[in-house]
């Protein structure tokens, strides 16, 4: 239960990347191509890359120990804020070109992704739950 759960929110998850990605790609090349950056595309790996982490050790924590989901769930989220931070204080003072479109791009890669995250973790929770029921 757990692979699958891990391996369709990555599957998901990619699928959004690769949607995000032509987004961007198709919003530079057809209407504002002095917007572009490839930095945007790496920022897309970072929080691919960060939330599938970050879910699966939150599928782990619901199977192993439902109890300290809570806690653990909040403290991985202020971790990975802070891992968020310094990839975006790096790229701002690695790069002086284009900062408003790194970090607005930023903003709405993060919303998409959490937003994806939470509701993967909801539906998870609510599976879970339900089986644990189903087996008392």
């Amino acid at each position: 239960m757990m692979r699958k759960a891990i391996s369709s929110y990555i599957f998901q998850s990619l699928i959004i990347s690769v949607i995000l990605a032509l987004s961007y790609f198709i919003f530079c090349k057809f209407g504002y191509p002095d917007l572009y950056t490839p930095k945007v595309y790496f920022l897309i790996a970072i929080l691919f890359t960060i939330n599938c982490l970050f879910h699966s050790y939150f599928v782990y924590t619901i199977l192993e120990k439902n109890e300290a989901f809570v806690r653990r769930f909040l403290a991985s989220t202020m971790l990975k804020l802070l891992i968020y931070l310094t990839i975006i204080v790096i790229m701002i003072f690695t790069s002086q070109a284009l900062i408003k479109v790194i970090l607005v791009s930023f903003l709405i890669l993060y919303m998409v992704y959490t937003a994806h995250e939470i509701y993967s973790i909801l539906e998870f929770l609510k599976k879970n739950n339900s089986q644990r029921v189903k087996s008392k």
